[in-house]
Order: C-alpha cells, then sequence, then structure tokens
C-alpha cells in the first residue's frame, strides 16, 4: 500500500494517469513477487549437503550418552601415559617403575582398546551404507585397529623384560608405541570427522524427545 502511494504521488508529477501509475505499480508488485522465495524453496536452499545426512544416527548409548567415545578416551589416555612414561624412564635414577608402569598402562590400553573397537564397530552398523560416513567410519576403524596391534606387540615385547632396578623400556618397545601413536592421531582425527562433518552420534530434535519420553517413563 506504502508502494503504490508513492507511484501515485509520482503520477501526479507527469508519471501518467492514475490507470497507468496503478498497472504499472501491479507489473512491479509481480516482479517482486516473482523475486520473492517462497518458504519450500527457503528450506530446500538451507537444505543440509549430501554428507550430513547421518546427523541423527542413534549410536550404542545409556541415557542418551554415547558408550563408545568414553571407552576410547580410556584406551587413548592409557596410551599417551604409558609414552609419558616410557619418556621418563630413560631420564629418572628409577627407571624399572616407570617401565613397569609403562607396560601396565600398554596392557591396560590393549584391553580397553578392544572393547572400544568392538562398540565402535556395533555404532558403525547404523550408518546408510551409501552415505560417505560409512567410509570415514571404516577408515577410522582401520586406524584404531592398526593402533590396538602395535601397542599389543609392544606390550610382548614389554613383557619379556626382567625391569632391572637401572632397566629402561626397550628400544623396540618405544618404537612400536610410536606406531601405535601415530596410528592414534589418524584415527582420532577421522572419528572426530564423524562427529563434527557428518554428525554421527549427535542427538536429533526428534530423538531428543523420544529420550526424554524414555527418561521420563523411568521415573
Amino acid at each position: 500500500m506504502i508502494r503504490w502511494n508513492r507511484r501515485w504521488r509520482r503520477s501526479r508529477e507527469g508519471a501518467g494517469t492514475p490507470g497507468e501509475v496503478y498497472a504499472a505499480s501491479m507489473v512491479g508488485h509481480g516482479a517482486e513477487a516473482h523475486q520473492t522465495t517462497s518458504p519450500g524453496d527457503r528450506v530446500r536452499g538451507s537444505a543440509r549437503p549430501a554428507e550430513q545426512v547421518q546427523r541423527f544416527v542413534r549410536p550404542l548409548a545409556v541415557r542418551g550418552r554415547p558408550v563408545h567415545p568414553v571407552v576410547a578416551s580410556l584406551a587413548v589416555g592409557s596410551w599417551l601415559a604409558a609414552l609419558v612414561f616410557d619418556v621418563v624412564s630413560w631420564v629418572s635414577s628409577t627407571e624399572w617403575a616407570y617401565a613397569r608402569g609403562a607396560w601396565l598402562l600398554t596392557g591396560l590400553g590393549v584391553g580397553v582398546g578392544l572393547v572400544a573397537a568392538q562398540l565402535g564397530a556395533i555404532d558403525l552398523q547404523g550408518i546408510d551404507r551409501s552415505s560417505p560416513a560409512l567410509r570415514t567410519g571404516m577408515r577410522h576403524l582401520l586406524a584404531m585397529d592398526l593402533a590396538i596391534v602395535a601397542f599389543a606387540l609392544s606390550f610382548v615385547v614389554r613383557t619379556q623384560s626382567e625391569f632391572g632396578f637401572h632397566e629402561t623400556a626397550s628400544v623396540a618397545a618405544l618404537v612400536l608405541s610410536l606406531v601405535g601413536v601415530g596410528a592414534l592421531a589418524a584415527g582420532v582425527w577421522l572419528g572426530s570427522s564423524l562427529t563434527y562433518r557428518f554428525g554421527v552420534g549427535v542427538r536429533g530434535p526428534e530423538l531428543g524427545k523420544e529420550q526424554e519420553a524414555d527418561e521420563g517413563s523411568s521415573h
């Protein structure tokens, strides 16, 4: 209405007759309507890319909290702590204590890592086979499995030690642990891509309402 009044005032200044001005205003209004996107167009324009189709994949969880990331974090923490103990054993006066501690932490990480791998394989089955997230998930699983193998071999090498008072961690065990850390870094990177790029395991609004209903019924 405001636009029409402005055009009407311009008509009185020589833009044409009122009928011509009204026709011109209707034509302009039609052009503006064509330029305005419909709600459906806006929805289609804001659609997520294909790589994020799997945002609402449900992982193996306890009360809505995914189990795999927690268990995997315990394994990663054990392996990184073992590597720190290895380094300290080379500069400490009580080498055997840190070498033995690294041996125990490495074995703990292998045991927990095997459990995390099984949980991750279960979560992987919930991803659509046509999604690119599946390929990233497979690479993540392979990288973490390689890390488990490397640390398991390191644990076997460490087991052969007698942990003498001035006996440090062997070079072979340290090299295997470094290989494991490299595979671990790649696996963690790919795992973060599953969450932050593809949204795998992120609970959406629909699952959130379902989970709230489940928690409400449990009380």
